[in-house]
């Protein structure tokens, strides 16, 4: 069962601030563990276009397999229900052409999972 979401409305407001700002932004939410930051990500989108990756401790090819999931339950591409991403670059690209085409949000949770198994993703990431 979900916690009672509360508290949080500075932190919600300004999600809200960049997401109606109309341009692409990279924003990084830090912080301990714990303090709901994943819950404060998945209550902004909830009614809103997003793609939500959640890093786990699993090698980089299941990492991408399930990203490629989650893809395409938010997507509903019919192509990736049955091809999975080979490498963060085709991820990443798809997404960012996703994005060109419809307005999403794409949230990448415990990146620091998918960072253990690939050490590229940060650099990748950047271009």
């Amino acid at each position: 069962m979900l916690q009672p979401f509360v508290n949080r409305a500075l932190e919600l407001r300004r999600l809200a601030g960049h997401w109606n700002s109309g341009r692409a932004e990279l924003l990084v939410v830090t912080g301990r563990r714990r303090v709901g930051k994943s819950r404060l990500v998945e209550e902004f989108f909830h009614d809103k276009p997003s793609i939500y990756i959640v890093g786990t401790l699993q090698k980089a090819r299941v990492q991408l397999a399930d990203a490629s999931r989650a893809i395409h339950r938010a997507t509903g591409d019919p192509v990736l229900q049955h091809q999975d991403f080979d490498s963060w670059d085709a991820l990443l690209a798809y997404v960012g052409e996703y994005a060109r085409v419809r307005r999403a949000g794409f949230v990448i949770d415990e990146f620091s999972y998918y960072c253990d198994e690939s050490r590229e993703l940060p650099s990748v990431l950047q271009r």
